[in-house]
């Protein structure tokens, strides 16, 4: 019983951890999809 019980906290634990680095990958991914994004906004001002 005390095993499947540690199993239990390590597989929240993984689950968590995995859920955590995904919303911190998609940060950094909107991160740097906006650079370039802001990078031509500032261009095409310099244009006008």
């Amino acid at each position: 019983a005390g095993n499947s019980f540690a199993n239990t906290v390590i597989v929240t634990v993984l689950v968590k951890i995995q859920e955590f680095s995904l919303i911190t990958g998609l940060m950094i991914i909107g991160l740097c999809a906006s650079i370039p994004v802001l990078a031509l906004k500032q261009k095409f001002k310099k244009k006008k």
